[in-house]
C-alpha cells in the first residue's frame, strides 16, 4: 500500500471503531435504564403486594373469575379441620357465605366430582 491509500484506510478504520463504540454506549445506556426501569417495577409490584390484604386479592380474583367465566356468582369452599365438611368461605355475591353459612359433607356427590377433577366446575 502506499502512503495514501494506508491513510485512508487508517482514516476509514477509525471511523469505523469510534462509531463501534458509540453504538456500545448507546446499547450500554439502553441497558441501564432497562435495569432502572426493572427495578422500579419491581419495587412497585412489591409495595402493591404489601398494600393488599389478603381479602382483597381474593375478592379480585373471585371477580375477574367471574368475569373471565361469566358467572353470577363464585365462591371458595374450604374444608374444615377434620376434613368431614366443606364450608363455603367466601362468596362474591354480597353477604354470601356470612348469610348463608352452607356447609357440604366432604363425600357429597358434587364434592367427590369436583375433587377428583383438575378443571372448573360451572
Amino acid at each position: 500500500m502506499d502512503m495514501p491509500d494506508l491513510e485512508a484506510y487508517e482514516y476509514v478504520r477509525e471511523l469505523f471503531l469510534t462509531q463501534n463504540v458509540l453504538d456500545l454506549d448507546q446499547e450500554v445506556g439502553m441497558m441501564k435504564e432497562q435495569k432502572k426501569v426493572y427495578t422500579r417495577v419491581r419495587m412497585l409490584i412489591r409495595e402493591i403486594r404489601k398494600s393488599l390484604d389478603k381479602l382483597t386479592i381474593l375478592y379480585t380474583t373471585l371477580v375477574e373469575l367471574s368475569k373471565t367465566l361469566n358467572l353470577q356468582n363464585c365462591a371458595v369452599w374450604m374444608p374444615n379441620e377434620d376434613r368431614s365438611l366443606m364450608n363455603l368461605t367466601h362468596g362474591l355475591s354480597h353477604g354470601s357465605a356470612v348469610e348463608y353459612h352452607r356447609s357440604l359433607p366432604i363425600d357429597d356427590l358434587d364434592v367427590l366430582e369436583i375433587t377428583k377433577n383438575e378443571g372448573v366446575r360451572i
